[in-house]
């Protein structure tokens, strides 16, 4: 009898956590979609969570400057995501460019860390453009 209990116990604990899981799709490098850090809201399963704040809270760093997202991962993906960041000045010529890999997990809070080399206050004049 307690092996009957048992096993369903897992049969239920792998349909709920273990099937829904999604490996990520890996950003394609000849078609990238961009969107404004501050109008993304969600791509492709993982929710943005500080898109219309992150431009003010970069910070100077050592090295130059740091941009921090949060996303939430509502997609339930799983492994590793290349996501890119284009930063805009307001006269709309391109200022840099940036990547990062991320890693996805269901158990942890997903962050993306873009060090960039840009002055602070022409990234916080400038647009954001969040590749995926």
């Amino acid at each position: 009898m307690l092996s009957l209990v048992l096993f369903i116990g897992f049969v239920l604990n792998y349909t709920t956590q273990e099937l829904p899981k999604t490996n990520v799709t890996q950003l394609d490098t000849s078609n990238v979609t961009y969107c404004e850090l501050r109008d993304c809201e969600e791509i492709q399963g993982l929710v943005l969570e500080n898109g219309d704040i992150a431009q003010e809270e970069v910070v100077e760093t050592k090295n130059g400057v740091l941009l921090t997202l949060e996303f939430r991962n509502s997609g339930m993906l799983q492994g590793e995501r290349e996501l890119w960041l284009r930063v805009i000045s307001a006269e709309g010529k391109i200022l840099e460019m940036a990547s990062v890999e991320i890693s996805l997990s269901l158990r942890t809070k997903t962050v993306a860390e873009f060090e960039l080399v840009s002055n602070l206050d022409q990234i916080r004049a400038g647009k954001l453009l969040l590749g995926y």
